[in-house]
């Protein structure tokens, strides 16, 4: 099904350019905006059920996670807290595919990569890049702090061969800092719940990105708030990277 395009103020995104371009899904009414070439933020992209899924699913594996350290480094063992990232954790299959293994196929995982390649190759040209046949690699989740939590502007130093990075957020906003080749200058912008940011992630690509702030728990959407009573105290990204044929 063919997109429509059109360029709209961005200024209610909070965004530091006057216009940008605007691809709208016609299926779904789910709006992505281009940053430059395979730099696409896609607003809204997860429903409400979806991101209380998956809220609940990274919940889940960040428990996993401390009670296995807790068996090594005592019951008192607290993840430590830098620059407000408060957990962490990773799956990877280097030269696999992660949706192969059990737990994870036809889990919520691979429901929201299908969900995000779909939405991008039905309305977007993608350059050099072919999700056809694209395998999860990668995922890793981070849950950072409300008004604390920061990352430091990066390039990802992949080198295990091409891929492209689906990155949702969860929770309450963040001020999220972009900044490609092909930009004119950095964006910054509102990443929301349920949004999700697609770049090529090749180290060629050379896409600057980090989070400049974490905003207050008013910005969490109600519904998670009311599931999860500490969800207004967080942001939680989560990256699956596909790598994809040469």
């Amino acid at each position: 099904m063919a997109a429509e395009k059109e360029t709209v103020d961005d200024s209610k995104s909070n965004d530091n350019d006057d216009n940008i371009n605007i691809i709208k899904d016609e299926k779904t009414g789910i709006l992505i905006e281009e940053f430059q070439k395979n730099v696409l933020l896609v607003r809204g992209i997860l429903s409400i059920e979806q991101q209380l899924k998956l809220y609940e699913e990274m919940i889940g594996e960040e428990k996993i996670m401390v009670d296995r350290l807790k068996k090594y480094r005592g019951d008192n063992y607290k993840p430590p807290i830098k620059d407000g990232l408060i957990s962490m954790y990773t799956k990877q299959k280097m030269g696999g595919d992660l949706l192969e293994d059990e737990g994870i196929k036809d889990s919520i995982y691979d429901i929201l990569l299908k969900k995000g390649m779909e939405i991008v190759e039905i309305n977007y040209k993608l350059k050099d890049i072919t999700l056809k046949d694209a395998k999860l690699g990668h995922i890793q989740a981070a849950k950072y702090k409300t008004e604390e939590g920061k990352l430091k502007n990066h390039v990802d130093g992949i080198f295990h061969g091409p891929n492209a990075v689906f990155l949702f957020s969860i929770g309450c906003n963040a001020n999220f800092y972009v900044k490609g080749p092909e930009m004119k200058k950095e964006k910054i912008f509102k990443f929301k719940s349920g949004d999700c940011l697609f770049f090529d992630a090749t180290n060629k690509a050379k896409i600057l990105h980090g989070i400049e702030s974490i905003d207050p728990g008013q910005t969490c959407p109600k519904q998670l708030k009311e599931k999860f009573e500490s969800a207004g105290e967080y942001r939680i990204g989560l990256q699956m990277r596909a790598y994809y044929p040469k």
